[in-house]
């Protein structure tokens, strides 16, 4: 699907900077992290404690800011032996449906992160071993989520106009 329409706007340009902080920041620190829990175990023979939390929060913080890059410039995985058999309306139409089936699941991760955010920092949860509060991750998931949620809408608008004017060509 040609995502040129996507690629014009804000959405895309804010999944562009989240895709930034995924490989600039959060990937490096990652390996950063794990290198250096690994080193520590295995070279001085001492773990270090918060290593395994901070490397869970940043695995999940990498993986919610690629997901709108990768939303926009379709890259997700479909089962191409179905897909590549139909026609350019139906491939409109499934495409269409998948990202109806997208967005419920990102609208309902946003909705939740945003909920649980105040309710994470009236209560000052923090992760175990590294003291990060939850509230920030919330925040930074259900923005990811919320990105997300705006990319599935711009791309099913263009499916569903893809499929209406093969409609129309027919």
């Amino acid at each position: 699907m040609s995502v040129t329409a996507l690629e014009k706007g804000w959405i895309f340009q804010l999944s562009v900077f989240l895709h930034g902080v995924c490989a600039f920041v959060l990937l490096p620190a990652l390996a950063f992290v794990v290198c250096l829990d690994v080193t520590a175990r295995y070279i001085f023979n001492n773990p270090l404690p918060w290593a395994s939390d901070l490397t869970t929060i940043l695995l999940l913080c990498t993986f919610m800011s690629a997901v709108p890059f990768c939303t926009a410039q379709d890259g997700h995985i479909r089962v191409e032996t179905l897909y590549e058999d139909y026609s350019e309306k139906k491939r409109a139409w499934m495409d269409a449906l998948g990202d109806l089936m997208g967005l419920f699941f990102t609208v309902l991760l946003t909705v939740r992160s945003f909920l649980d955010a105040p309710r994470f920092f009236a209560r000052g949860e923090r992760s175990d071993m590294i003291n990060i509060p939850h509230w920030i991750i919330a925040v930074f998931v259900g923005t990811c989520a919320l990105v997300t949620s705006l990319v599935l809408l711009g791309r099913m608008q263009l499916a569903i106009q893809r499929a209406l004017s093969k409609e129309k060509a027919s």
